[in-house]
């Protein structure tokens, strides 16, 4: 029989990893240089409760564009995805913390996706299955022969991140415009 420890503790898993790039046209220089530990835990707590835990915490070095646009030696940001105690009785199930929330899918888009927001803020170079952001969210779906039906509060709505500005990803989209307004100085 497990022991009490092994049972809290078996359902967790952790990731560590570093992710490093290099920019081969000019200017050459490391565009990513930065290392993560990621947290995923989800687990029944008796009979009518589960919890789930996806949250990772990323370092970014000295020479990582992230650190370098907030001109940091690093920089250290969290982003926890879901967090959330859910329970379910008879044909009602209530979810509460943190949560992504998913409407239809689709193979190459996220154009039934529109509740979610997502980091874009590197672009396409973040995975698609980390770029959604959670955010905190009461949800009540209901189950009935005649289908399922869900209602979903966000006191705090997110929106989606684009890349900051002094990253490499960042476009400012007005660059290199001027606007030339001519004033028509005849007295007609």
């Amino acid at each position: 029989k497990d022991s009490f420890v092994n049972q809290w503790i078996s359902p967790a898993r952790i990731t560590v990893k570093h992710e490093s790039s290099y920019r081969t046209s000019e200017p050459e220089q490391v565009v990513n240089n930065r290392s993560s530990i990621r947290l995923e835990y989800a687990t029944s707590i008796g009979t009518y409760f589960f919890v789930q835990l996806d949250t990772k915490l990323n370092l970014y070095w000295a020479d990582d564009h992230r650190a370098q646009a907030e001109e940091e030696e690093y920089l250290v940001e969290g982003n926890t995805k879901e967090a959330f105690i859910q329970s379910s009785f008879g044909n009602t199930s209530i979810k509460a913390g943190y949560q992504v929330l998913i409407w239809g899918e689709s193979e190459l888009a996220t154009v039934t996706d529109v509740v979610s927001p997502r980091d874009s803020s590197e672009f396409l170079f973040i995975p698609f299955e980390e770029s959604r952001i959670g955010q905190p969210m009461l949800i009540v779906e209901q189950f009935s022969p005649i289908g399922e039906w869900q209602l979903f509060f966000i006191p705090t709505p997110s929106f989606d991140h684009l890349p900051k500005e002094g990253t490499a990803y960042f476009v400012d989209p007005f660059t290199g415009l001027s606007v030339v307004t001519e004033i028509d100085s005849r007295d007609d």
